[in-house]
């Protein structure tokens, strides 16, 4: 596959890569090159203005997604968060420090005052321990540790206060895209074959014996490099190694659950033999069909509910919004929702009238984002469900303002934040509180009426932002924010049809950050993905595509 590649020149002006409606495949550019000057065109992630043309900022390949051009970096590092477990090599011991490799673009600090010393042994450290620092960790060691502190460049401080953290021992490293592992509420797992693994967010895997009690006490500092590991456990290691690289190699999450399920679907085969072909295919395969073989998939990126007719999606997703409206009501005395359009109110719609012991006059329904038109318009969101409800879930709807076009959107959009605040007196750090949001997807990854690379998707202030210049018609819509989206208690996503799959996978995985829907993460962890057969096969398709 041949590559072009473009960059800035000293000789001439560069060409226009973007001319028309189209960018061309396999194109690798430079930081400083234009991308195109064609003004119908969106700023997009790793991209800038310079005047009237869009310069890339990073080196990558360009992308469209309609209007929206943005350029792909060719490689991401980790960027840490507070509280990341990490795996990490010692490359340097410096006055009261040490430097430590953990995959993101600078080394990272582990500070004298912030290791336990052997035994757990927490105290003012002295002028003994400093001179004693080779003694604890030199060049060349692996320890674990938690992320404590991101400094205002990017470099991480990390601690190992916890005889959970510490210096490795004997063991294999494994490394892969950070991206694959997701926080989770430990990282430090026992398989049930005999053997841990430690799940760094930093991409690297730590596989090794089951630790002593001794080792467990002291932090890793009390080690034996002498200790023979039986055959049988390194034949163990061998293979759940492979099987992490074999779940990598195929972008599917890591954690216990994926890692033990290929590991049981590898033991028909050779540990040499694994990495063969077919055993891939016949691995992959298996551990996804086990963890998703009852219809409801534990994913890094939330719940997944698999509906294979209208019926069954009836039965789930109604069962779902009974439990949530019920406990809403019985709590609060009230609930609140707020609900997508495009093609969510033909499925959802009936579903609210089928919906049994629900007092109606207790929930409020609200736009998740809004066209404006007038409620007999066609584009109306509000509109397409009224006219299918009964009148007793209609009066539910609160209004979002009057439609004119001589009232300003950004006033539109005032209008709908103060009924929103009329109706919910409940707050969490100044955003309302919707007890759930059904949202949809665009094929773009826009979700409500926010659009990738539009300015509204950095908005930190309001509740409801007005959107002008809509990619998709009509241009003049309000929509609730992002930081409304993620206070919900509960947040789903419907999703139907083949197209859907590859773009599910990718916001789960965490492989295009640029999507809208996956800047969706509610603070309350209660995200649920409800999708077809149709998506749900091209969702595990693009999983296994080689």
């Amino acid at each position: 596959m041949s590559v072009e590649i473009a960059g800035p020149s000293t000789f001439k002006e560069l060409e226009v890569i973007v001319t028309e409606r189209r960018v061309p495949e396999n194109k690798l550019i430079v930081p400083g090159a234009k991308v195109t000057s064609n003004p119908d065109f969106m700023r997009g992630h790793g991209t800038y203005m310079r005047g009237d043309d869009l310069i890339a900022s990073v080196a990558g390949t360009v992308e469209q997604v309609n209007k929206l051009v943005s350029v792909q970096p060719l490689k991401s590092r980790y960027n840490g968060e507070i509280g990341d477990v990490v795996i990490g090599r010692i490359t340097e011991v410096q006055q009261k420090r040490w430097k430590v490799e953990t995959n993101s673009r600078l080394n990272s600090t582990l500070l004298l005052s912030s290791v336990n010393l052997p035994g757990g042994e927490l105290r003012r450290k002295s002028v003994e321990d400093e001179r004693m620092m080779r003694e604890y960790l030199k060049e060349g060691d692996l320890i674990s540790a938690e992320v404590q502190k991101v400094q205002s460049d990017g470099q991480l401080s990390l601690h190992t206060r916890n005889l959970r953290y510490g210096k490795l021992s004997q063991g294999t490293l494994i490394k892969i895209s950070p991206y694959l592992v997701k926080r989770r509420k430990s990282h430090f797992h026992t398989l049930p074959c005999g053997v841990t693994v430690i799940f760094g967010r930093n991409g690297y895997i730590w596989i090794a014996p089951v630790a002593s009690e001794e080792q467990n006490m002291t932090g890793g500092y009390s080690q034996n490099l002498e200790e023979v590991v039986p055959m049988k456990i390194r034949s163990v290691i061998a293979r759940v190694a492979n099987c992490v690289n074999i779940l990598a190699m195929h972008h599917i999450p890591l954690y216990d659950t994926t890692v033990v399920l290929a590991y049981d679907a590898s033991l028909n085969y050779e540990v040499s033999l694994l990495l063969n072909r077919n055993d891939i295919n016949y691995l992959k395969q298996s551990a996804n069909s086990k963890e998703m073989s009852d219809g409801d998939i534990e994913t890094s990126g939330g719940r997944m509910v698999v509906v294979e007719s209208v019926t069954d999606f009836d039965e789930k997703l109604g069962l779902y919004m009974t439990e949530i409206l019920k406990k809403a009501i019985l709590e609060r005395d009230t609930a609140k929702i707020a609900l997508s359009g495009g093609s969510m109110p033909a499925m959802v719609a009936p579903l609210l009238a089928r919906l049994k012991d629900i007092d109606w006059s207790k929930v409020r329904i609200f736009a998740a984002d809004e066209r404006m038109v007038p409620l007999s318009d066609i584009d109306s969101n509000t509109g397409a469900y009224t006219k299918i409800l009964p009148s007793n879930i209609r009066r539910s709807f609160v209004p979002y303002g009057p439609v004119d076009n001589s009232i300003a959107l950004a006033q539109c959009a005032k209008n709908y934040e103060e009924q929103i605040k009329h109706c919910s007196a409940e707050t969490e750090e100044d955003w309302p509180v919707f007890d759930l949001l059904l949202l949809g997807i665009g094929p773009d990854g826009h979700t409500c009426s926010l659009f990738p690379g539009h300015p509204v998707l950095r908005e930190n202030i309001r509740w409801v932002a007005e959107v002008e210049d809509s990619p998709k018609p009509p241009p003049r819509r309000i929509t609730l924010t992002l930081p409304v989206i993620n206070h919900a208690r509960y947040v789903a996503f419907i999703c139907t049809g083949g197209k859907k799959g590859k773009l599910i996978r990718e916001i789960i995985n965490g492989q295009n950050s640029t999507y809208p829907a996956a800047m969706v993460k509610p603070k309350s962890g209660n995200l649920c993905w409800f999708v077809d057969k149709e998506a749900f096969t091209a969702y595990g398709t693009s999983a296994n595509c080689l």
